[in-house]
C-alpha cells in the first residue's frame, strides 16, 4: 500500500499542527506534509514566514496547497466557508487532483455543508471526529469516494435530482 500524502489548512496553528499529529499516529500509511523545511531551506523559510499584508486568507492557503501537493487536504470550515466558497472553487480549478475532506465544528451549518460539497469538497467530519473515523474517511477520500453522513444522501440527491430536471 502507497503512503497517502495528507495536509491539513487551519488558521488556527495549534489546531493544525495537533491534526497533524493525530494523523501521523498509529504508523498508518499517511504522510503528513507540513511547512517544516531542512537548514538549508532557511532562507526561503525566512522569506516565506514574512508579513504579507497585501495577499489574502484564500491566496496564502492555495499557494501553501500547491506548494505541499497533497492527495487528501483536510480544511477547516470555520475559515475558508464564505458565500461563494470561492477558496473550494479556485482549488477544484488549480488543484483538480487533492481530494478536499471539511471539517466542521458545532457552529457549522447544514446549508454551508451542502455548498461546499457543490463546490468540490469530497466528504467532511468534525473536529472531534475518532482517529478511526479520520483514518476511514482519508482512505475512502483518497480512492474517490464521498464522506458524508447517510443522513446527507437523500440531501445531496434530491439536489442532484432536482438540478437535473433544470435540463430537458
Amino acid at each position: 500500500m502507497q503512503l497517502i500524502n495528507v495536509a491539513v489548512t487551519d488558521v488556527n496553528q495549534q489546531r493544525r499542527e495537533a491534526m497533524e499529529n493525530f494523523l501521523q499516529q498509529d504508523k498508518q500509511k499517511i504522510a503528513v506534509l507540513t511547512d517544516v523545511l531542512s537548514e538549508q531551506d532557511e532562507r526561503i523559510n525566512e522569506r516565506r514566514l514574512k508579513s504579507r499584508k497585501n495577499i489574502t486568507l484564500i491566496e496564502d492557503s492555495l499557494a501553501r496547497v500547491n506548494r505541499l501537493k497533497p492527495k487528501v487536504l483536510f480544511v477547516s470550515a470555520q475559515y475558508f466557508l464564505d458565500a461563494d466558497c470561492m477558496f473550494f472553487v479556485l482549488l477544484r480549478r488549480q488543484c483538480p487532483e487533492i481530494w478536499v475532506i471539511l471539517l466542521t465544528d458545532d457552529t457549522t451549518e447544514e446549508n454551508e455543508i451542502m455548498k461546499a460539497l457543490a463546490s468540490g469538497v469530497c466528504g467532511f467530519l468534525s473536529h472531534k471526529t475518532s482517529f478511526v473515523d479520520l483514518l476511514k474517511a482519508t482512505k475512502a477520500v483518497e480512492h474517490g469516494e464521498a464522506w458524508v453522513p447517510r443522513k446527507l444522501h437523500g440531501k445531496i440527491m434530491g439536489k442532484i435530482s432536482h438540478a437535473s430536471c433544470k435540463f430537458p
